[in-house]
């Protein structure tokens, strides 16, 4: 099976098997390929010359000589990569200069990286993340004896762009997207993979952020995945532009057959990573069809 590309699978938006695209992942995908070459001391490294010094990371956090986020990634180790992945290139583009990494929340349960367009400025990319146990999380996820990357938050965002009467800003939006949010999912996947987690789970603020995800994710709970479907289709339907029908949900224009008002619930969304933390069998797929029957309409906007 190829490598499906962002724009392939944003028209199609079909239920693959996640586990079956992911497997293979590192041969069919430049970025898993590069991922898996890079070097995991330089992941670490506090400055030009340095190396954190693997003893520097034991006790307390405010006695370790650098910040890592994820306790594997300095400042420094985030550039590298990222030149390696091609992206800092483009980062440093849209900042007009050299991108500045701050780490925050380092020991904490969840932890946020931020990429600046300036040591001042605003997020070019900011991510709020940690790595828990299935046991810590209120959802059934599997896998229990392993541990799973939560993405907590995240926003792509060129703050040296403006809205437009002809494109307004989408739910949530400050400022228009970098365009980059294909490859920075599949970053996540590859930094999930590199630290040894079971999967990947998050919730999806927006609709649009659900589409954003629906690459490589599927909500755990089969009835939320059957409404996800039953959306998927009445956008379909709409004839309106992913922006224009995010708007419509986050206003209140989506109704039920029976013309009750539908408000967007974000559940949790999943992109395992090991075999056994597949959790779509049969019984989830008939319950997902079930709940996908249900169909929705967009109530035209008040003039």
């Amino acid at each position: 099976m190829m490598w499906r590309t962002w724009r392939e699978a944003f028209h199609d938006l079909r239920r693959g098997p996640i586990l079956d695209e992911l497997g293979h992942a590192v041969h069919r995908s430049r970025l898993w390929s590069i991922g898996g070459g890079l070097d995991s001391s330089l992941l670490r490294r506090m400055d030009e010359d340095v190396l954190i010094d693997p003893d520097l990371l034991m006790g307390a956090v405010e006695d370790r000589a650098a910040p890592l986020f994820l306790n594997h990634y300095s400042a420094l180790g985030l550039r590298y990569a990222l030149t390696r992945y091609g992206l800092w290139e483009r980062l440093a583009a849209r900042a007009g200069g050299t991108p500045h990494v701050d780490i925050a929340g380092v020991g904490q349960a969840v932890q946020t990286m931020r990429i600046l367009n300036r040591p001042d400025g605003e997020a070019l990319v900011e991510l709020s993340a940690g790595l828990t146990s299935a046991a810590a999380v209120d959802a059934p996820l599997p896998a229990m004896e392993h541990r799973w990357l939560s993405v907590e938050w995240l926003c792509l965002q060129d703050p040296t762009r403006s809205f437009s009467e002809g494109r307004p800003p989408l739910p949530g939006q400050k400022h228009p997207g970098l365009g980059e949010g294909r490859e920075v999912i599949e970053l996540l996947l590859i930094m999930g993979w590199r630290l040894g987690c079971a999967g990947l789970f998050g919730r999806p603020a927006w609709f649009h952020n659900a589409v954003m995800y629906r690459i490589h994710f599927r909500f755990l709970d089969p009835q939320e995945e059957g409404r996800m479907r039953g959306l998927l289709r009445a956008w379909r339907a709409s004839g309106l532009g992913l922006g224009d029908f995010s708007r419509a949900v986050d206003g209140g224009r989506l109704q039920s057959e029976a013309g009750e008002p539908v408000k967007w619930t974000p559940g949790v969304v999943v992109a395992p990573l090991l075999a056994e933390a597949e959790f779509q069998d049969d019984a989830w797929e008939a319950a997902a069809k079930e709940s996908g029957e249900t169909r929705y309409r967009v109530v035209p906007a008040e003039s």
